[in-house]
Formats: C-alpha cells, sequence, structure tokens
C-alpha cells in the first residue's frame, strides 16, 4: 500500500511539473496619452498556446500578435475586463518568438514573448 501511494505521488508530482509555466508580458508604450489621473495597464498572461488579458476597468480592445517576422497571427476585437478574456495561439503558425499589440482609445500598447516549452522533449 505504501508504495501505491508513493508511486501515486511521485506520478502526480510529475505531471504537476509538465505543465505550462504561466509568465505575464511587460507593456510598452512609445507615446502615452492618458487624461486624468490614474491610468491601469491591462495585464496579459501566456503559457505555450494560450494568452490571457485582464484589466481592472472595461476595455474594448483590438489585439493583434505577429510572429517574430512581423506577420499577423491572430487579431481580433475584444472586451478585457477583471475576468480574463482568452486567447488560443493557432497551432499551425506556433514560433518561438511573438509580439502583442493592444489598441484602445487612444492608446496602442506593446509586448513581447516567448514560446516556454522545450521543442525537443
Amino acid at each position: 500500500m505504501k508504495k501505491r501511494t508513493l508511486l501515486a505521488f511521485m506520478a502526480i508530482t510529475l505531471c504537476t511539473g509538465m505543465q505550462a509555466q504561466t509568465r505575464t508580458v511587460t507593456l510598452y508604450n512609445d507615446d502615452l496619452k492618458c487624461k486624468g489621473g490614474r491610468y491601469e495597464l491591462p495585464t496579459i498572461n501566456y503559457d505555450d498556446n494560450t494568452v490571457t488579458i485582464s484589466a481592472d476597468t472595461v476595455i474594448n480592445a483590438t489585439v493583434v500578435i505577429k510572429d517574430a517576422d512581423g506577420n499577423i497571427i491572430h487579431e481580433e476585437k475584444t472586451t478585457a475586463t477583471q475576468a480574463e478574456t482568452t486567447i488560443n495561439l493557432p497551432t499551425s503558425e506556433q514560433q518561438d518568438k511573438y509580439v502583442i499589440e493592444l489598441y484602445y482609445d487612444d492608446k496602442h500598447l506593446y509586448g513581447f514573448f516567448e514560446e516556454t516549452e522545450d521543442k525537443n522533449q
């Protein structure tokens, strides 16, 4: 019985370690024009196949994801709220590096992210 429990624990630990690690995209802007005082940036997280966007305030944004060569691989209009909006990266277009751009109001934000999974495994 102890061996089965140990094997089950090891299997769960191994599977948990194999899951994709979620990372946060740092957002940049070239010329931030915002009216009023406080300005909150949306949060963008990613793992190997998925990008999630959330914001403290509701924003209606156009999201553009480009590959390292500047080719658009995904574009959509979405509403970002505190609940995460999920974008699945097209599996046929998966590259190592990406640029994500957000356009809303008079703002243009962008950030960089790259695939975290080792393709040789």
